[in-house]
């Protein structure tokens, strides 16, 4: 993801504020924008030593929507291709 560089700005507002900017130039949909806010809230939350793995979903709810702080249950939404490896070919579906 391209936005966890971000989580190096000094306050979550910056990282909020550019990660915003990032996310709409290249996922400009509500999943991308809040993906993007969560992978850079999440460097910035270990850049800035802010607590231990456990309690950085809650961290990042106190930020963004979504259940982070949840253990995923369900299908993941995507876009992309699927592709598995038969042998030295990748074949798409």
């Amino acid at each position: 993801m391209r936005a966890a560089p971000i989580g190096v700005y000094y306050t979550p507002e910056k990282v909020i504020d550019f990660a915003t900017i990032q996310a709409a130039i290249t996922d400009n949909t509500p999943d991308g924008v809040s993906a993007a806010l969560a992978a850079a809230l999440m460097s910035y939350y270990f850049i800035s030593q802010l607590g231990n793995k456990s309690t950085l979903g809650k961290f990042i709810e106190s930020y963004v929507l979504g259940g982070c702080s949840e253990p995923w249950q369900g299908k993941v939404k995507t876009g992309a291709t699927r592709f598995c490896e038969v042998g030295q070919k990748v074949c798409y579906r």
